[in-house]
């Protein structure tokens, strides 16, 4: 009785494995696989709000891409002053910034929508040079929705954003603006030349990157006529360009010679030169220009050997002490190279740095020669700024010896680390220091401005592991030097293929925009897919729950009934009772 009240009152019937074993099985499926279709149907509603966030990025990263499309319309124009280039290269590193947040943007959850499955928090990081590098996953991050399918959460940005096929090849959107930055950062015109024998007659070209095979054509235009040539480049040979001009000197009056990398020279005693409707097929470079050049030769001399014969100087200045008249108020601030030659030593030079006092600081640079400890070395007031002080003096503490050297030992000494008395620098040397101190020079680097004759002297100090002061220093003389010939390239024009700057960038510009809108397009279709699935998961859902339900809810007119019959019973069985409790045992025995 108890349990069919407690069935009636909840609407619930109560499943007895005992009992109704089929039903509690039937059950435990539904309710699993509510749960399962309940997931599935959040999974979807995820999705789509992710897809949704995904979709309004790109759409942001079109109207850059429309923006940046204006940009290039607007530098097309062949004459540019420097502010207006430098007005685009401003707007093209805003857009590159702007495209560089919307590809590290992230959901409310904090997951990256370019990321693909990889933790970065950052998929994109611009380099200092302003390259931009991916540093996400290649794979993109999937959602169940349903058994046996799977929708895209978000999307690796290497798809998106650097796999963008072009008529050209492959590019990156953040690639796509540097090149348009770059563009413009030298002046460039349309297809023609200024008159390029102007001020010579001559003229340097540098010709763009021709990959494996390109085809180049433009006109020459000299004072005898109009002139096209077409030629096919391998590889960046341009010599058969060069063997066809020279073919057509006596018509254009025109010499061409080649210089390898890509640079020739044009000469003429015409007056005039102007190169016209230059246009090339097949060019490795995205951005293929016809510079003028000019190469300017510089001549360095750096140290070929030293001499064989080496000063070992013994009895140098280890240290200095005992000063007079260290600091004088007339002494004039400043810092002074001074060499001092007292009658007990040679070529000994200090650098002595004056502070706003009058003080004076010494520092040994080089520590001479033939010096006895304890003599007075004077420094007139005259080589410290002549301010009328006192002159500062101070007696040498401690002279130098070859054998206070580490031997067996090699030291590197570095460019600055030695005086010259010439303007040489940069030279470097390995010194050698054997098992009786006898040092051998070997040069490493030959740097700079040297002449034959200049002597070097290397510190005692840097021949000994401790850095001993008394350690004796070395000097030999350089016995020859060498002369470099080095070219600085300077551009002082460029012809661009007519505007293909533009057409170029342009062309690239609108390839991008269709990349995101068909990526827009994959978007759409995997929110579609989990709309749909949320739908269909609806209904299962739905029909579970109405199964669910019918197993679960008790039958109360059922229940009703028994109750009631129970009651009937039970009033019957109490009456009877009643009547035979009010009996005695006679009664019954009649």
């Amino acid at each position: 009785m108890k349990s069919l009240q407690t069935q009636a009152g909840t609407g619930k019937a109560e499943l007895k494995l005992s009992d109704s074993y089929r039903d509690v099985e039937n059950l435990s499926a539904a309710e699993e696989l509510r749960a399962e279709t309940a997931q599935f149907i959040a999974n979807s509603r995820r999705v789509q709000t992710d897809l949704e966030n995904l979709d309004f990025t790109l759409d942001g990263f079109q109207n850059l891409l429309v923006r940046l499309q204006e940009a290039a319309v607007e530098s097309g124009n062949s004459i540019l002053s420097a502010d207006d280039r430098s007005r685009f290269v401003a707007t093209a590193q805003a857009l590159k910034s702007e495209m560089l947040d919307l590809a590290n943007k992230t959901d409310s959850f904090g997951n990256t929508l370019f990321g693909g499955v990889s933790g970065s928090d950052v998929p994109f990081q611009q380099n200092s040079d302003g390259t931009v590098n991916y540093l996400g996953s290649g794979v993109s991050k999937q959602v169940k929705v349903s058994n046996g399918l799977s929708v895209r959460q978000n999307f690796a940005g290497s798809e998106v954003f650097q796999q963008i096929n072009g008529s050209d090849g492959s590019f990156s959107i953040f690639g796509l603006v540097d090149d348009f930055a770059e563009s413009l950062e030298v002046e460039t015109n349309s297809g023609t030349s200024s008159n390029l024998f102007q001020t010579e007659n001559s003229v340097r070209l540098e010709l763009p990157d021709t990959g494996s095979q390109a085809e180049i054509s433009f006109i020459l235009a000299t004072s005898s006529g109009e002139f096209n040539f077409t030629e096919t480049i391998y590889g960046n040979d341009y010599s058969a360009l060069v063997s066809k001009l020279n073919s057509m000197t006596n018509q254009t009056g025109i010499t061409a010679t080649d210089h390898g990398n890509n640079q020739i020279t044009l000469q003429g005693d015409g007056g005039h030169l102007v190169l016209k409707d230059f246009n090339h097929q097949g060019m490795a470079d995205q951005n293929p220009t016809l510079s003028v050049v000019e190469v300017v030769s510089s001549v360095t001399s750096g140290i070929a050997q030293k001499s064989t014969n080496e000063a070992n100087l013994e009895s140098g200045i280890a240290d200095v002490n005992t000063f007079v008249n260290s600091t004088d108020a007339l002494r004039p601030a400043g810092t002074y190279t001074v060499t001092a030659s007292p009658a007990s030593g040679t070529d000994a030079i200090f650098e002595i740095t004056v502070d706003a006092n009058g003080e004076a600081d010494v520092v040994i640079v080089n520590s001479g020669s033939g010096f006895v400890d304890g003599a007075t070395i004077t420094i007139n007031d005259s080589d410290l700024g002549g301010g009328g002080a006192g002159n500062l003096q101070f007696n040498v503490n401690g002279v130098t010896d070859i054998t206070n050297r580490t031997t067996d030992t090699t030291f590197s000494i570095g460019a600055n680390q030695y005086t010259t008395n010439g303007s040489g620098e940069g030279a470097t040397f390995d010194v050698y220091i054997d098992d009786t101190g006898a040092a051998t020079v070997t040069l490493t680097s030959g740097g700079s401005g040297f002449e034959d004759g200049d002597l070097i002297t290397i510190p005692g100090s840097l021949l000994s592991s401790a850095g001993a002061n008394n350690s004796s220093s070395v000097t030999f003389q350089i016995s020859g030097i060498y002369e470099a010939t080095s070219n600085t390239k300077t551009i002082g024009e460029q012809i661009s293929p007519n505007s293909s700057n533009y057409d170029n960038i342009s062309n690239r510009i609108a390839d991008a925009f269709t990349h995101i809108s068909n990526i827009r397009a994959e978007v759409s279709a995997h929110s579609r897919r989990a709309q749909d699935t949320e739908y269909n998961n609806q209904n299962l859902l739905d029909e579970l729950q109405e199964d669910i339900s019918k197993i679960e809810d008790a039958d109360l007119a059922f229940l009703l009934t028994r109750i009631e019959m129970l009651m009937l019973q039970k009033d019957a069985a109490q009456a009877t009772f009643t009547r035979i409790a009010s009996k005695s045992l006679f009664d019954f025995l009649g």
